[in-house]
């Protein structure tokens, strides 16, 4: 009997921290990799927001390898010309996703319905944080905490992503706006659109500093469906008993 609870305690411990392995998300996206990301170096184009009385938008390219449940967004810039700037300015995010290639069939604004998904946070929302790491902020949409669910399906073509924050000031200076930090890029340059643009443009900047972080999922299927369960029973089981 005591070899018996023994092992099923063992088993437990083993099948809760499969459990915590399968929950645990991943980076599938960094434009800034293995160093830090840089300061713009150049102000004027490298800009992102969403006021009262302007609107511009850079959008970057990523690529996912397998089917993923995307949990978080991380974006890194600073408000201003001179870092890190006031960070209670961001009173929300815009983000959003696009599902085409952005180069091969341009749209027109991204408030018009054509994203594949888009997110709007308020500074009270709980998915919205904001932090001053090194002279940069960080801001970040956690999509669990926000309420909210996106999965995104593997693909041979690009998605591309936009960010913005809402800055609800009337004709707010340049100097007060967010500016992008430098990643690394993926190939492409990042696109713009501004308000009264038709369709997106060059953005003038390589790559924006953003992360995004994920599950591996299979779509259709709970993430924690029966057959995952049982072939992490019958792993264990051989470990357990026949080792």
């Amino acid at each position: 009997m005591k070899t018996t609870r023994c092992r099923l305690l063992f088993f437990c411990m083993l099948f809760a921290i499969t459990l915590l392995k399968a929950q645990e998300g991943e980076v599938l996206v960094s434009t800034f990799l293995d160093r830090p990301a840089t300061k713009p170096y150049r102000f004027v184009d490298n800009i992102s927001t969403v006021t009262n009385t302007q609107k511009k938008i850079l959008a970057d390219n990523f690529y996912i390898g397998h089917n993923s449940k995307i949990t978080r967004f991380n974006f890194v810039g600073q408000m201003g010309k001179t870092a890190p700037g006031d960070i209670s300015l961001i009173q929300g995010v815009h983000v959003f996703v696009f599902d085409k290639g952005l180069y091969d069939d341009r749209f027109k604004i991204p408030f018009s319905g054509t994203s594949l998904a888009h997110f709007y946070l308020d500074d009270t929302n709980p998915g919205l944080l904001k932090r001053i790491e090194d002279e940069k902020i960080i801001v970040s949409v956690d999509l669990a905490l926000a309420g909210k669910e996106l999965v995104l399906e593997a693909k041979n073509n690009y998605y591309w992503l936009a960010f913005a924050p809402v800055v609800a000031t009337d004709g707010l200076p340049e100097d007060k706006i967010w500016y992008w930090y430098d990643g690394d890029g993926g190939g492409f340059d990042t696109l713009v659109w501004q308000s009264g643009d038709a369709e997106w443009g060059y953005g003038g900047v390589s790559a924006t500093a953003y992360s995004i972080e994920g599950e591996e999922v299979k779509l259709g299927m709970p993430e924690l469906d029966a057959y995952t369960v049982g072939t992490t029973f019958f792993q264990i089981h051989q470990m357990v008993f026949f080792e």
